[in-house]
């Protein structure tokens, strides 16, 4: 591939050509420079359609079929969910329980869906209890202090390792 710089030199505005000079950089030849308002455009005429002219129209994608509510609870779900977490809690493969979900719903599926489908009806059924939210933002904080003291030492041992010098203290 040639670059545009190795058959002609490039073109550089000097200090001293303030005034839209531009010189190029190999000779002391000045080139005019481009006229300081650009040329205005144009405008083409819009026309209405006549009988003679065909309007396109986008073409719509393929018609999707309404999606099923996530059930809040077990008990909500319906024969195909609880079809879908039986056979995937008892290790199934998901060609099988696409297969009978197709029984079972007259719906074919993409790959994705079913996984998809069993992670948020799986996270939908999750309940935290009340005693259990302290425990969580009290493990969360011990997590985050931890991670913090430990991240300035990794910090300062990748630059060591890098060839930079060795510093003290925590934060750099």
């Amino acid at each position: 591939m040639i670059f545009p710089s190795a058959i002609e030199p490039a073109f550089t505005k000097t200090p001293a050509n303030v005034k839209n000079d531009y010189v190029q950089s190999s000779s002391s030849r000045t080139v005019a420079a481009p006229p300081s308002s650009p040329r205005p455009s144009i405008a083409k005429k819009r026309t209405a359609p006549t009988p003679k002219m065909e309007v396109k129209k986008r073409k719509t994608g393929k018609k999707t079929m309404a999606s099923r509510p996530i059930p809040r609870s077990l008990e909500e779900c319906s024969e195909p969910d609880k079809m879908l977490i039986k056979m995937r809690d008892e290790g199934s493969e998901w060609g099988p329980i696409r297969k009978e979900w197709k029984e079972l719903t007259g719906e074919s599926t993409a790959t994705s869906t079913l996984p998809n489908r069993y992670a948020r009806l799986k996270s939908n059924f999750t309940v935290v209890r009340e005693e259990d939210n302290a425990l969580l933002l009290s493990a969360k904080r011990e997590v985050e202090e931890s991670f913090e003291a430990q991240k300035w030492d990794l910090v300062a041992r990748v630059v060591a390792e890098k060839g930079g010098d060795t510093y003290a203290g925590t934060k750099w």
